[in-house]
């Protein structure tokens, strides 16, 4: 089984058989994300400078005083979609990743924050 197919089905939850686990950095994670994606761009949050950069940097900036993004690197893909997501467990690093499609719809940085806070308590589950 390819390695970026078997990680997105323990992403999933769906393998059932003991497996050994590989540990990734949140920068090889998100190149393995990237190649599944077809070669989708990311960025780390502090390198970004495109639409709602400002946002989410506001975002970012009132969260780290309460810790809680402290294990967790932000990032930003390029894609249209309209969507966030984390990551967490046994076979993935802590990482968020934000969507520019996200980026360039949400009307405030209360909005993104919501977003990012969600993802954030999938993680705390």
């Amino acid at each position: 089984m390819k390695q970026a197919h078997w990680l997105l089905l323990c992403l999933l939850g769906t393998l059932t058989a003991p497996v050994v686990y590989a540990v990734y950095t949140p920068e090889q994670f998100m190149q393995l994300i990237s190649k599944e994606m077809g070669g989708k761009r990311y960025h780390l949050a502090s390198q970004y400078s495109g639409a709602g950069a400002d946002k989410l940097q506001a975002v970012i900036s009132s969260f780290q005083p309460r810790g809680y993004l402290r294990n967790y690197p932000v990032y930003v893909m390029e894609s249209s979609d309209w969507n966030a997501f984390a990551t967490s467990g046994s076979c993935s690093p802590d990482l968020i990743c934000v969507l520019t499609g996200l980026l360039t719809e949400v009307k405030s940085s209360d909005e993104l924050a919501a977003v990012v806070a969600h993802e954030l308590v999938h993680n705390y589950e």
